[in-house]
């Protein structure tokens, strides 16, 4: 029996987005996953605060797993205390699963970037993971020479996803919201309707 191939999607997702669902949805079938896991951070190492409340995120997250039958909600990092390094979120995931699994981290291309900063960020690429699938972000050049110069042999466990450039953010969002401007087109309709009931932003 072959392997089951888990991917996992981390962040804070303040709020989460259209993209991030598009990027979820292209890396389950471009890379025939068995399962996505949608793993919420309280508060990534490299970001200084959040906006939402947790509870508030746990329920925009909840909204986006019900999308698809292959989204899960992983609550890894919200049952462990700080800091909340991926090298050993990974680690926690392969131990809630019973045989061995293939594990891939998804993410966007801005967040590649700033991989060689990540806490022990060797061991996660080559030791805690079997890959790293990753989406080309609009405005995000990644000089492929150099981040291998700086991890060397990055470049073998990258999976690239063929997918439209979609130009959303999370602070976009926010900054749309704080200036009274509509985001039906970059949230899902229930995270919107969940982000007007509670002012969220």
């Amino acid at each position: 029996m072959s392997q089951l191939k888990i991917g996992f999607f981390g962040g804070t997702f303040d709020p989460p987005h259209l993209g991030h669902l598009a990027l979820a949805r292209k890396a389950f079938e471009q890379m025939a996953l068995d399962q996505v896991l949608w793993v919420l951070t309280p508060l990534s190492p490299l970001k200084h605060k959040t906006f939402a409340t947790l509870k508030q995120r746990i329920k925009m997250i909840e909204l986006m797993v019900s999308v698809e039958n292959c989204f899960e909600f992983s609550r890894v990092d919200l049952v462990r205390t700080p800091p909340y390094y991926s090298v050993d979120t990974a680690k926690l995931i392969r131990q809630q699963y019973q045989e061995p699994i293939e594990l891939y981290c998804i993410l966007g291309a801005d967040s590649l970037k700033y991989l060689p900063k990540w806490y022990h960020h060797k061991e996660f690429v080559f030791d805690r993971v079997d890959g790293i699938i990753v989406a080309d972000r609009p405005g995000v050049t990644i000089d492929m020479n150099e981040l291998n110069s700086k991890v060397p042999g990055i470049k073998k466990r990258l999976y690239r996803i063929d997918m439209p450039k979609i130009n959303i953010s999370s602070a976009n969002i926010r900054e749309a919201i704080s200036e009274g401007r509509d985001i039906s087109s970059m949230v899902t309709t229930p995270v919107n309707e969940l982000i007007k009931n509670e002012a969220v932003y």
